[in-house]
């Protein structure tokens, strides 16, 4: 009976050493294959990320020289409006300069006419006056007495500044004849013939206003090639931006499915150490029930005949034989346990990893949000251009108003000086024709003479009206 019981009991401890054998093989093989996925799955993530590093290290780069032009042009835009500043300021004061001179010389102008008309003879005294009191009516009629101090104090700073340091000076012959420097000053001083801008305009030269065209059309360039660059950044980072949200979206996907390998593993790694656990455990008793049976076995063969010793011993020797079996299989047991624990430690590794890999994701979108901003600050800056050629738009116009004006000024100047001196030059021939005639009638004889000289003088007048 005892022998039948030992049997059964060998044949169950082989039955569930075959078994465990199949189960642990079946485990290392699933252990196998999911160490060389997670193997080439670490190696595509360190692709990914070192194809990440290098787009962040290419943007860190473009935003570089971005930076960089952007400091350049405006320096030079800033260097560009000191220029016009410094050249605006000393045009200013070479024209205020020269209005001051011909200031001075308009005031000085009404006592050489004072001198003038006294020096003036007799006979033609009557008519010299009659001439400047019918120019002084005129003048009356148009806008009162022709007076320095009340003309100019109707002229401020704005006025005289607007003066075009190139516009061309009257032309003015300086006639030795003291008796026409009335009609030259009076003609100098009509209030018509100066140009008063309104308030808030000013005056360039032909120069300037090249300069202003040229800085015009280089900053319309400027404009249409930032607009440019804008154009194919804005390309760029919507290229780039869809590569790394596409980037981060598979970096995801791949941390995901890696977070559920880990917790796969992480059951199947605790439901064999369980298992493994209460197989030892098992073992362990069927090895302290054998001890015990070999024990009982050996007192109940020493009571019973000699014939049984020698299956005793074989019963003995097959006992040892499967206890050494059970110390190879704890062995390997607790090989398996290290191997689970290595395990476990690379997979607190690739936790690590994934955790880098989230953190890398972060800077990403950290750097990508920089990006933007920084493509912000570039449109802001366009803008601010844009408004700048704006306003030079306004100006260029408001200067070529304002040039067109003087131009009409000009000619109405031209005009009118051509008008002086055609007045000038009567009232010259006439002072001589009528100097002559009192000469004639100084030197007259008698007073025959004398109404002859008349006569003639008569005639001639008469001859001048009718022609």
């Amino acid at each position: 009976m005892g022998f039948f019981s030992c049997g059964i009991f060998l044949f169950c401890f082989i039955g569930t050493y075959l078994f465990l054998f199949f189960f642990f093989f079946f485990l290392y093989l699933l252990t196998s294959n999911t160490d060389s996925e997670e193997s080439s799955i670490l190696v595509s993530l360190q692709a990914q990320l070192a194809e990440c590093q290098a787009q962040v290290e290419h943007w860190q780069g473009v935003a570089t020289i971005c930076e960089l032009s952007k400091q350049e042009e405006l320096a030079e835009l800033q260097k560009q409006c000191d220029q016009e500043i410094q050249s605006l300021q000393e045009a200013l004061r070479e024209t205020a300069a020269q209005y001051e001179a011909r200031i001075a010389v308009l005031q000085s102008q009404p006592s050489d006419w004072r001198r003038g008309h006294k020096t003036v003879s007799a006979p033609s005294r009557d008519k010299d006056q009659r001439q400047p009191s019918e120019l002084e009516g005129v003048v009356e009629r148009e806008g009162g007495p022709l007076t320095t101090e009340g003309y100019f104090s109707n002229c401020d700073s704005a006025s005289l500044s607007s003066f075009s340091m190139d516009t061309p000076s009257l032309p003015r012959k300086l006639l030795t004849q003291d008796d026409t420097d009335s009609l030259v000053s009076t003609g100098t001083l009509v209030p018509e013939a100066i140009y008063l801008p309104p308030a808030g305009h000013r005056l360039v030269t032909h120069s300037d206003w090249d300069v202003l065209n040229a800085q015009l059309s280089e900053l319309r360039g400027e404009v249409s090639r930032l607009q440019s660059e804008k154009e194919e950044l804005e390309r760029e980072l919507e290229t780039q931006t869809n590569q790394t949200h596409k980037q981060v979206s598979l970096m995801q996907s791949q941390v995901q499915a890696s977070e559920g390998l880990l917790q796969d593993l992480q059951k199947s790694f605790s439901q064999s150490q369980n298992a493994v656990q209460s197989r030892l455990a098992e073992l362990s008793l069927s090895q302290r029930k054998m001890c015990s049976d070999l024990s009982r076995l050996k007192g109940e063969e020493v009571e019973e005949s000699i014939s049984d010793t020698s299956s005793s011993l074989s019963a003995t020797l097959h006992g040892a034989h499967c206890e050494e079996r059970l110390r190879i299989e704890i062995v390997n047991l607790r090989e398996q346990l290290d191997t689970h624990s290595e395990e476990n430690v690379q997979l607190s590794t690739l936790r690590t990893e994934a955790e880098k890999i989230q953190a890398r994701k972060d800077q990403l979108q950290a750097e990508l949000l920089a990006c933007r901003t920084e493509l912000e600050g570039l449109r802001v800056a366009l803008t601010h251009v844009q408004g700048t050629n704006k306003a030079l738009g306004t100006e260029k116009a408001a200067l070529h108003q304002q040039c067109l004006e003087l131009r009409s000024q000009v000619i109405s100047l031209r005009s009118q000086l051509d008008t002086s001196q055609t007045v000038q030059r009567d009232f010259v021939e006439l002072s001589q024709s009528l100097q002559v005639k009192v000469e004639l009638i100084r030197q007259a004889e008698s007073l025959e003479q004398v109404k002859e000289i008349l006569e003639e003088g008569i005639r001639q007048a008469e001859s001048a009206n009718a022609s």
